[in-house]
């Protein structure tokens, strides 16, 4: 189909192949297709994916293949920025043609295949937008999308009806005593350095794991090499060994795609943790006299 210029149902029968059987071959031939369907985001990643898989296989004819189509294609990519501003961004739902889009890439450039893409919106009391856009490849666009109105409070209801209490007795004025003063104990670690310790070690957990799945990926797909023919005909054992090579190099690409996110995120909270800048506290002082029990909260900024 490739060879009739059928890119597009070439694309689709090769999808399904690899979800079926993911394999090497099969990303550098969806890396293909996109690229002549002008869908370059997409084939830029596939190529990508196909890098990283030959350098756990070893194969470096392939990776490097792989390496320069996308670096060729890169710079010809398009990208799409959301602006989107106004009181109720909390409770907002974006979506890049049906799909929802997380807060963090709002404001960010993201890459996108050409073509027409629809953007709807939908806010707090069924509040919606809806918009298209064009995009060009090599392009840089920007949607611009109006602010939402927070969601309307209900009315509080109107007070009952009240009963005017009789005056108690004015207590016995008591002596004043001296005033108490509470300092206030450490606090040790927050909240958000908690969740960073925990997401970060999970990250370096999920590395480890993906180094040893590398590892033992080139150690079965070397012991296949004798068993195999230089057209890649192999023996039973020797296909039994690089169908498992194949299956612990996809774990550990997803493994260490996984950890370096979770490292780098653990970071971030850690180092965007306000409790770092928390201002000096110099106690909390209570004190009782004849006009009542006071209490005063002093604070060094």
């Amino acid at each position: 189909m490739l060879d009739q210029g059928k890119a597009r149902e070439a694309c689709e029968l090769l999808a399904r192949s690899h979800a079926l059987v993911p394999t090497l071959s099969t990303l550098l031939n969806l890396g293909l297709c996109s690229r002549q369907c002008d869908r370059l985001a997409t084939a830029h990643d596939y190529y990508r994916q196909a890098e990283v898989m030959a350098t756990l296989m070893r194969d470096t004819q392939r990776g490097e293949f792989a390496h320069d189509e996308a670096a060729a294609i890169a710079p010809q990519r398009a990208t799409l920025t959301l602006r989107i501003s106004g009181p109720a961004l909390d409770s907002l739902d974006v979506k890049i043609d049906g799909v929802s889009q997380a807060r963090e890439v709002w404001e960010h450039p993201m890459f996108i295949d050409a073509g027409e893409h629809q953007i709807a919106v939908t806010g707090a009391g069924a509040q919606t937008w809806e918009g298209a856009v064009l995009v060009a490849n090599g392009g840089k666009h920007v949607v611009v999308i109006p602010a939402f109105e927070p969601k309307a409070e209900r009315e509080p209801a109107p007070p009952l009806a009240s009963v005017a209490p009789t005056p108690a007795p004015e207590p016995a004025r008591e002596a004043p005593v001296a005033a108490i003063k509470h300092e206030q104990p450490s606090e040790g670690l927050g909240t958000a350095r908690w969740v960073a310790l925990s997401v970060g070690g999970a990250g370096v957990v999920a590395l480890g794991v993906s180094l040893g799945l590398t590892i033992a990926a080139g150690n079965n797909y070397s012991d296949s090499k004798p068993l195999c023919s230089d057209m890649d005909i192999c023996s039973a054992e020797g296909v039994s060994l690089r169908e498992k090579a194949h299956d612990q190099a996809v774990a550990a690409t997803v493994l260490g795609i996984s950890g370096g996110v979770a490292v780098i995120g653990g970071a971030t909270l850690w180092l965007l943790d306000p409790s770092s800048a928390r201002e000096e506290r110099d106690g909390l002082t209570f004190g009782a006299g004849p006009d009542g029990v006071r209490a005063a909260w002093k604070l060094h900024l």
